[in-house]
């Protein structure tokens, strides 16, 4: 598949949608990925992805959603029983008048009427509500059945909610759960909201698994409209096409459609949304923020409890578990030592202190280590003990300035009393030698002062002149190579150290602005990510001074015979590398940082091979508006997530897309938009999903290995690669969780196809046989 189709075909897929209409008539069935599209444009019906967890293939559910908004169903119909592939289904008007889906002739779903009069034909029409409406054909004021009166997850504006008291039939919304057990689906009733006939505007959410309740109020900018017969609609003035809905971890928001596939959020609640009892199950936190924002967190040292449910459903009620379980049945001081792990920004403690009085925190984590039931303390003027569980812990950015510490439990070393002097002597010896080291690091930095200020000294960032630049790179004699923000140049400081000097392009900065960023950036460091020695900024002269890498980028050990091969311990410590640095970019700076083009010419290797992340300072300079400097970056197509080509926001996870991407090439040594002579798919990346999702891991590794590489951390690659390509943004984990999986801390569950990019191929089926038939 050629750059060109592939880009062809990713804009098909949403130009598509554009040309459906918003009626479905006898003899003219939906089928594939057709889509019915309401005459404004805001709401559209057909076969959206789906899956059952981390375990097993995507499947399509019929629903509405928002125009383009891949990730959220505002109606479902066919439930748990879901549909595993497109092209094989159809949703058809039959011989009754009922609105039918079928996968392979097998009924899937039905409207399920009964006609007094089988001859009268129906249409179905997608309003502009969101409505989907069954009418007579022949008379189109008489609607027989609409989606509106079978709500799912969302009370749209002028749908029916409440007890009918004509019918004695309660409307109400579901938020369901789906699961895999004993080779059937099972679904259940996860979370429920309905009205409260105890108080106006009130309504109660419940979550079934715990019975736990909660008594909302519904906010003062819609209006509540009575029919009398207990249902009631909502309105909002000023505003058409808002939608009320439950989510899956019980929080009902308010949104406004202000053109697809955009929409605002108007109001949710509980509010903060932690309120909520056991949104977060056991030991996790729940983070206070908008209700777009993920809800719940495991604490480090720990795990979620149900990965498939915490990862593909966004379920977390099973909560968090222990990395290594407290023992209270082992001699702790012989073979186990107690820490604790400070928590901050605590906005509301976890249930069920027991309150001492004592003077002092250390007389509070003393009294904590006494029991060996005890998880976690915090001293704030008296001492709280928590035992067993912690449930009903929120965090916020800013908390109420409350602190705690979690127990835990971690291998003590076993030493001899010989052992101990050894270390206490050895400890010596290498305090002293470092004494003298600094010593004499110090006269030699003094001395290269005197002579030359303008070496690097520490972690201080140079500003050097333009003419400084030029005589260090020899007037740019040496290049090293060319990418979309500039041209890089080798060259030599006074002190003989070797730098690459990148001369950027395009970069409209005032000095002092640029100046004030690169400092910023320089700052960062960590032993996976370039260091940043100098800059220059003159006039429109922007260039900065990194160290250099004498094993050149990491494309040309992948793609190219001109460098030795680099064996498989090696390809697995470049990913672990390059993941841990992305992690640092992504939690650990003050300012989250998305690097935007994670690729292998972006990635530097030192003398011993250790990767380092090139360019991470580039999102931040040219503030995230990446679309001018990637037209011009050859091969970065190939990594860019499907929200860069559907308009959608960028956010973290797209690092995480290409990051995937760049883990396939680093394990086959081969381009991701390379066309691949296989028979089963032409599409390396679909091919290696399928691969990986069957256990075929094999076939994937690079030929040059011969076969050579650890079988469990193949397996353990592919898979992670898998997951960080996932079309949504919220099925690929974080890089914080990749780093856990590839070091084998977390168990990486299979993954499904990525559903985006089966349609890739789908599509370009599509597009050949209209070639051919053309």
């Amino acid at each position: 598949m050629t750059l060109f189709i592939l880009t062809i075909i990713i804009f098909i897929m949403g130009s598509r949608l554009c040309t459906a209409n918003d009626t479905l008539l006898p003899g003219q069935p939906l089928s594939g990925y057709q889509t019915l599209v309401s005459k404004n444009g805001i709401y559209e019906l057909g076969l959206f992805a789906d899956y059952v967890g981390y375990n097993y293939y995507d499947h399509y559910k019929l629903g509405i959603r928002i125009v383009n908004h891949s990730n959220n169903l505002l109606w479902v119909a066919n439930g748990g029983n879901l549909i595993s592939h497109p092209l094989t289904s159809e949703l058809h008007i039959v011989s009754t008048g009922n609105l039918v889906l079928t996968q392979s002739q097998k009924l899937i779903w039905s409207t399920n009427l009964t006609r007094s009069d089988e001859t009268t034909s129906s249409m179905a029409v997608l309003l502009d509500t969101g409505n989907l409406v069954l009418k007579e054909e022949d008379n189109i004021s008489r609607t027989v059945w609409q989606s509106f009166h079978h709500p799912t997850a969302t009370w749209f504006q002028g749908a029916p909610l409440g007890f009918n008291t004509a019918t004695g039939q309660n409307v109400y919304l579901t938020q369901t759960k789906l699961w895999w057990e004993a080779m059937n689906y099972h679904l259940s009733i996860e979370f429920s909201l309905e009205l409260d006939p105890s108080r106006a505007r009130g309504f109660i959410i419940r979550k079934l698994s715990s019975n736990a309740t909660y008594h909302g109020i519904f906010p003062q900018l819609i209006d509540i409209v009575d029919d009398g017969n207990g249902l009631v609609t909502f309105n909002v003035p000023n505003k058409n096409h808002t939608f009320i809905q439950l989510d899956s971890n019980g929080i009902v928001s308010m949104y406004w459609v202000n053109g697809p596939p955009n929409f605002n959020t108007l109001w949710f609640s509980p509010d903060p949304r932690c309120n909520f009892d056991l949104v977060c199950g056991p030991s996790s936190f729940c983070l206070d923020g908008g209700p777009d924002a993920r809800t719940c967190s495991c604490p480090d040292y720990f795990h979620p409890t149900n990965p498939e449910a915490w990862w593909g459903y966004g379920n977390y009620g099973d909560g968090c578990s222990r990395n290594i379980s407290l023992n209270c049945q082992i001699k702790r001081r012989s073979s186990f030592d107690d820490v604790f792990l400070p928590i901050e920004n605590i906005d509301k403690y976890p249930d069920n202190p027991q309150l001492l009085v004592l003077k002092d925190e250390n007389e509070c984590a003393a009294a904590c280590l006494s029991n060996c039931s005890c998880t976690a303390y915090s001293y704030q003027n008296n001492c709280s003990l928590w035992f067993d569980e912690l449930k009903n812990t929120s965090l916020s950015d800013y908390g109420n300035g409350y602190k705690m510490n979690i127990r835990l439990q971690i291998a003590a070393p076993k030493h001899s009393h010989r052992a101990h002097r050894f270390i206490i002597m050895s400890a010596i010896v290498v305090a002293a030698l470092l004494v003298v080291g600094l010593l004499l690091s110090w006269k030699h930095k003094a001395i290269c002062l005197i002579f030359n200020q303008k070496d690097i000294t520490g972690d201080q960032l140079v500003a050097y002149s333009y003419a400084e630049t030029k005589s260090i790179t020899k007037n740019f004699f040496h290049k090293l190579g060319e990418g979309g923000f500039g041209s890089v140049f080798k060259g030599s400081l006074p002190n003989s150290t070797v730098v690459a000097v990148k001369r950027m392009k395009n970069v409209c900065f005032e000095e002092k602005q640029f100046r004030t960023e690169v400092q910023t950036i320089g700052i960062i460091q960590h032993i996976n990510l370039i260091k940043l020695l100098g800059f220059c900024s003159k006039g429109t002269k922007r260039l900065l001074v990194y160290e250099y890498m004498p094993n050149g980028s990491l494309d040309s050990h992948l793609f190219s015979n001109q460098c030795d091969v680099l064996n498989w311990n090696i390809r697995y410590e470049i990913m672990v590398g390059i993941a841990r640095g992305l992690t640092y970019l992504h939690e650990e700076c003050r300012d989250c940082i998305i690097h935007c083009d994670i690729k292998p010419e972006n990635i530097l290797l030192n003398a011993n091979l250790c990767p380092k992340i090139a360019d991470f300072g580039m999102a931040k300079l040219l503030g995230r508006d990446f679309s001018r400097a990637l037209t011009t970056m050859r091969g970065t197509i190939g990594y860019l997530g499907p929200e860069w080509i559907c308009g959608q926001p960028i956010t973290k996870k797209a690092d995480v897309y290409s990051f995937g991407m760049m883990l396939f090439e680093i394990i086959s040594g081969k381009r991701n938009t390379e066309k691949f002579q296989n028979p089963e798919c032409t599409y390396f990346p679909l091919y290696a999903a399928m691969k990986t999702r069957q256990g075929e891991i094999v076939c994937l590794l690079d030929d040059r290995l011969q076969g050579n590489a650890d079988m469990v951390q193949l397996n353990i690659a592919c898979k992670v690669a898998c997951w960080c390509i996932q079309e949504m943004e919220s099925d690929r984990p974080s890089m914080r969780q990749v780093v856990q999986m590839l070091e084998g801390v977390v168990e990486v569950l299979k993954p499904p196809i990525p559903s985006f990019l089966q349609r890739l191929v789908d599509l370009e089926n599509d597009y050949s046989m209209y070639s051919v038939v053309g």
